[in-house]
């Protein structure tokens, strides 16, 4: 049962992250190099298979595998995040203490 909730978790928190980033399902698959179907199985809980395509989805984002799977941010972890207002962007740094 553990482990359907982790899938949730991905779900969820990819769910999330691709919101925050208004990027569709289709460029991002081209960006990770991921299938659309795998990506939009991953987003409805079928278990991802494959590691190394988690990871590439966590570099991505610039978080870890962790903040993906889990939702967990780690102590002393550093979060980069890009805000665009118009044709200005802004990075904001978060570091968890």
């Amino acid at each position: 049962m553990n482990a359907d909730i982790n899938h949730m978790k991905i779900s969820k928190n990819l769910e999330k992250y691709l919101k925050a980033d208004e990027i569709t399902l289709n460029e991002f698959s081209k960006r990770v190099s991921i299938s659309t179907s795998t990506i939009h199985g991953w987003l409805n809980g079928v278990p991802p298979k494959n590691l190394n395509d988690l990871k590439k989805v966590a570099d991505y984002f610039n978080i870890t595998l962790d903040e993906l799977c889990f939702g967990e941010v780690k102590k002393g972890h550093e979060t980069n995040i890009v805000i665009s207002i118009g044709d200005d962007s802004y990075k904001i740094l978060l570091k968890k203490i």
